[in-house]
């Protein structure tokens, strides 16, 4: 399914394929929800907390995630292509780290990010943020899943793909923006 929207020109990107993933899961679920960067906003008509250091907007919490730390915990917490702006190797553990904190007992998180191999993409670390996810597995109480979609064409087509074969995907190289994006899932069910 693809989601086509004028804005930050979705056909282009990686959004056609991130934005219908994230909020299916959104619509459909019936707990407090969190979403990291504000990005479902500006498609979708949205009601849950969202944490954005940067972007001022109604409604938006700027705060770090690394540290922000609410009173109450959440059943869902999404982020789409935000977590690898975090910054360095020690930052994204911080977040990885929150996040699970923050998430309610049964919670789920789901972020996508963009697979991307070299070390410095903008402001992204995208080498240690794949190298980073690919150890995710070695968390304790928690039940990790890693999903991966592949760009192949130039007309933004996606398919489903081995996520062993997804890490050597470039961002820019063979098509404008990912060429392959890691969905993941992390359910904080006690083992």
């Amino acid at each position: 399914m693809y989601f086509h929207h004028p804005y930050n020109t979705t056909d282009l990107n990686e959004r056609i394929v991130e934005l219908p993933i994230i909020w299916d899961i959104v619509a459909n679920s019936r707990g407090s929800i969190l979403e990291v960067g504000n990005v479902l906003s500006h498609y979708y008509h949205v009601n849950h907390t969202v944490v954005d250091l940067h972007e001022e907007a109604g409604g938006v919490i700027n705060a770090d995630i690394c540290t922000y730390n609410p009173k109450e915990s959440f059943d869902l917490i999404v982020s789409i292509s935000t977590l690898e702006h975090v910054g360095n190797l020690e930052r994204i553990r911080m977040v990885f780290e929150n996040l699970l904190r923050l998430l309610s007992q049964g919670g789920q998180l789901w972020f996508t990010i963009p697979v991307n191999q070299t070390q410095y993409i903008a402001d992204s670390y995208g080498a240690e943020m794949n190298d980073y996810i690919k150890s995710l597995n070695n968390y304790i109480n928690a039940c990790f899943h890693l999903f991966a979609m592949r760009r192949v064409s130039l007309a933004n087509k996606w398919e489903q793909a081995d996520i062993s074969n997804i890490w050597d995907c470039g961002y820019n190289v063979l098509y404008p923006n990912a060429s392959g994006i890691i969905i993941g899932n992390i359910s904080n069910f006690l083992i």
